[in-house]
């Protein structure tokens, strides 16, 4: 059987994406293959919104020469207190700072596939505040530079 492309209906950039699969897993599960795909996409996508509004606000506050050790420091900071290098205790102040960032989430998220469990309503919460906050700072700094030009 001839591999055929399957249309997830998710854009990267310009193009659709397109997985390749069997032409029989297409006839009999495109409905479902779909969904899953586009479900995939869309939590990804609600996870890393709060880090690409960091980048933009970044990218408009910073000039070119100190932007690269800013990202670097950021992504450092919030991998070390959002417990990517290393596990954060279940109880103490580092738990509670780890709480309040959206990169402990994230890597709460990636547990589930390890057979952790999903978010609390605590962890949307903390998402959606970051997302909001740091979307209307990256506006507002995405306003002033282009005003200015």
């Amino acid at each position: 059987m001839l591999p055929v492309l399957l249309d997830l209906g998710v854009r990267v950039s310009s193009r659709p994406l397109r997985l390749p699969v069997e032409h029989d897993l297409v006839r009999r599960h495109r409905g479902a293959a779909h969904a899953a795909g586009v479900r995939w996409a869309h939590r990804l996508e609600r996870r890393g919104t709060p880090f690409a509004a960091l980048g933009i606000l970044l990218g408009h506050l910073l000039t070119a020469d100190s932007i690269g050790p800013a990202i670097g420091g950021s992504t450092a900071l919030l991998s070390i207190l959002g417990g990517t290098w290393f596990p954060i205790p279940s109880e103490g102040a580092l738990h509670v700072i780890a709480q309040l960032l959206p990169s402990y989430w994230l890597v709460q998220a990636s547990q589930v596939a390890l057979g952790g469990r999903g978010w609390d309503s605590r962890g949307w919460a903390v998402m959606i505040a970051w997302t909001i906050v740091l979307s209307l700072l990256a506006a507002r700094a995405f306003r002033r530079d282009t005003q200015r030009a």
